[in-house]
This record gives C-alpha cells, structure tokens and sequence, in this order.
C-alpha cells in the first residue's frame, strides 16, 4: 500500500469539523447533490482516506434490514476522488473497514450480519466471480433495478437470525 496512503476509522467519534471537511469534499465533488441528504449521510462516516494529507476517500455505512436475506447489514458507500480513483484505494479502505469491523466486532452491539454493497463502479461491476476473498469474501446476492451487483459479505462469527419452520 502506498505509504502517503492513511486510512482512519471514525465510526462513532466525528468530530463537526471533520464532518464539515467531508461536506466540503463532496460537494467540491459534486457527489451528493442534496445538502440535507449529504448531512444526513454525514452523519453516517465510517472511514475517510487521505493520500499526503488531502481527503481523497469516505466511506459511510448504514444499517439495514435485506427482505431476501432476513438480516441486517450495513450498506457500504464509498466515494473516492475522481483523480485517485483506480489506484486500489477503495479496496484499501474496504478491507481497513472490514478488519476494524471485525476486530473490534462492533457489528454484534447493533444486530449487524455483514456490510452490503451495490456496485456502481462500472470496473468492478464487470467483474463475475461468485466470491472474491479481496472483499471480505463477499458473494453476490442479487441484481438492482440499474443492473449493478449486490454483494454481501458476512463477517466473521456472525449469527444469522434465520426464519422459524415448525
């Protein structure tokens, strides 16, 4: 991993300032285009990258209940600058995401399976393999109305709520 590359975890302690700078980066970006919709995403930040000390990468997450599934997960969304992008830094923030996730199992206080993503990087979006261990070894578990994968990757030792038979 490049060495200028520095990725922090900042689930449940951003500060307003660094909410702000996070604003700041999208709207620059013009990736969120409803203020109160990115405020409210804001709120979610799970992760942010900084290559030389520029914010080049967010990630937020949010919890939610898959029907199919009949569990819940947090939805990952991850938005890195258009300059930085296919350098491998969104893997890279999957997997420091992923790994302080698991660790620190923080999934388990919220009833959280596994992280969801649907993918709109059209890269990624090509690719077909059933299971991609660089991703949290995550499976594909469906298509969206737009035509990109839902992935789901489950982290380690969690407990799946699954439907009572008789």
């Amino acid at each position: 991993m490049d060495q200028s590359l520095k990725i922090e975890f900042v689930w449940g302690n951003v500060s307003d300032n660094l909410k702000q700078e996070v604003l700041d980066f999208w709207k620059s970006e013009a990736a969120i285009h409803d203020e109160e919709r990115a405020k409210k995403r804001a709120n979610e930040l799970v992760a942010i990258c900084r290559k030389s000390g520029e914010l080049v990468g967010v990630v937020t997450h949010m919890k939610y209940f898959h029907q199919p599934l009949q569990n819940h997960f947090h939805v990952r969304r991850t938005f890195v600058k258009e300059k930085f992008r296919n350098q491998g830094i969104m893997k890279a923030m999957f997997q420091s995401v992923w790994d302080a996730f698991n660790k620190q199992e923080l999934y388990k206080e919220e009833g959280i399976v596994g992280i969801m993503a649907i993918l709109e990087n059209p890269i990624l979006n090509k690719r077909n393999g059933a299971l991609w261990p660089e991703y949290g070894n995550s499976v594909l578990v469906g298509i969206d109305n737009r035509g990109f994968q839902i992935r789901a990757s489950y982290f380690e030792g969690a407990k799946l709520s699954l439907p009572k038979r008789d």
